[in-house]
């Protein structure tokens, strides 16, 4: 009799370190509190092996059927009702029939704890394994390999099977070994990943007690060895499908990821085009499906990937916030914009920049602005701001940059004063030195 637990398979933490043909899983990005995964099994799986091992293998498994699906949410431990008897749990699951389990990530291996849930009839039935079951080793890699010896003690109201019985009392230890014997594509009915793949052989032994008027009896014993295949994607995604195998080597179970949904993780990038007009281009995780941009003066778009011309010269604070069904998440960045042929330049005598082209000094000249707080910035041709500057007081004599360190080329310099832009310089870098 193979005593199957659940919860052990919606465990997904791992997230790539490396790229390649071969990815590394590691512990540094388990997936995020509200996260779904959605699994399907297919208890009928038909003329079905665990394919080869080795590098650079791809499997389909395509035709997979599922007629029996599972949805687990992430979830904080310390947020749900049976957190506190895994203290050391650090991500957790629920499941859509309310059953909570717990895992661990630790700098070396990935753990599962065990689980409870409120029975029906009343009171919590409680599954912790002693010592924790071993997932995987971290980080994870083609021939990485452990053993690990766990066990699990559940003891249940008797009356629920007999008004007889006090209580029953299960003991289930567990010997197993796995090995990571191939790395390579693996196709699903819903999606393809990179995968690693973990071979886990398990004996197991189960000891059934019965208490009876108050004595306790070993009711039976039994012994099974079983034999599965996991195949172990980044991003997230952890056990995307686990084939249970018997001693023929047929499939006769077959669990699968359907569907992954989690809050997106905003990510952009941008492209100053110049003169005001920059491009903004939506990099976010998790599919979101809606966006709203505010480009930090007063604007704001809800496209994915936006175009928008800025009016004035100056420093902009662009956020991006992605949102889909499972949540919404905000990033930032500063940007330098330069415009220079606006008709928003200040009159103001005595600015100037000087000399052009400069081997390696600039001298500034503030002229009117002396003594006023002023910013300036130097942008190139491309309208990126590569250098910004802040003085509390404007000096009444020349103020010395030092560009050597800038490529040859054309630059703009900005100066702001009381937000607005007093003139837009220009020089020449030479490359003499």
């Amino acid at each position: 009799m193979v005593q199957k637990l659940p919860f052990l398979l919606f465990f997904s933490l791992l997230a790539p370190l490396f790229s390649g043909a071969q990815i590394i899983l590691g512990a540094s990005d388990v997936p995020p509190f509200g996260a779904v995964l959605v699994t399907q099994s297919d208890t009928m799986p038909i003329g079905l092996g665990p394919g080869g091992a080795g590098a650079a293998v791809s499997w389909d498994f395509s035709m997979l059927i599922g007629d029996e699906e599972a949805s687990n949410t992430v979830v904080d431990p310390a947020e749900t009702p049976f957190g506190s008897l895994f203290p050391q749990a650090t991500f957790a699951f629920v499941s859509n029939t309310d059953f909570y389990s717990y895992a661990q990530v630790t700098s070396d291996a990935l753990f599962a704890l065990g689980g409870s849930a409120a029975l029906p009839t009343g009171g919590v039935v409680t599954a912790a394994l002693t010592p924790a079951q071993q997932l995987l080793t971290v980080p994870a890699t083609f021939g990485s390999s452990f053993s690990n010896t766990y066990g699990v003690r559940i003891e249940l109201d008797g009356s629920i099977i007999n008004p007889l019985l006090d209580s029953i009392r299960i003991i289930q230890n567990n010997f197993q070994q796995a090995e990571i014997d191939a790395y390579g594509n693996l196709a699903l009915p819903d999606a393809s990943y990179e995968v690693l793949r973990q071979r886990v052989e398990t004996h197991t032994t189960d000891s059934i007690f019965i208490k009876f008027f108050g004595v306790w009896s070993l009711f039976d014993v039994t012994q099974d060895t079983s034999l599965s295949y996991e195949w172990w994607a980044a991003g997230g995604r952890g056990q995307v499908l686990t084939l249970e195998v018997d001693a023929e080597g047929n499939v006769f179970f077959a669990t699968y990821l359907s569907s992954y949904i989690a809050a997106p993780v905003a990510a952009f990038s941008v492209e100053i085009i110049g003169e005001g007009e920059v491009a903004f281009t939506d990099e976010s995780a998790n599919t979101p499906t809606q966006w709203m941009w505010d480009f930090g003066d007063g604007n704001s778009s809800e496209e994915q990937n936006p175009t928008h011309t800025y009016e004035a010269s100056g420093e902009y604070e662009v956020c991006l916030t992605a949102s889909n069904a499972r949540g919404e998440h905000t990033a930032c960045q500063e940007i330098s914009i330069v415009v220079t042929n606006t008709g928003e330049a200040l009159s103001v005598e005595g600015l100037k920049a000087y000399p052009s082209p400069s081997s390696g000094l600039l001298s500034l000249e503030f002229g009117e602005l002396a003594g006023q707080p002023v910013q300036f910035s130097i942008f190139n041709t491309l309208g990126q701001g590569l250098r910004h500057y802040r003085l509390d007081l404007a000096p009444a004599g020349p103020w010395v940059l030092d560009v050597s360190a800038l490529p040859p080329g054309l630059y703009h310099i900005a100066v702001h004063t009381k937000g607005k832009t007093a003139k837009a310089l220009t020089f020449l870098r030479s490359s003499a030195e």
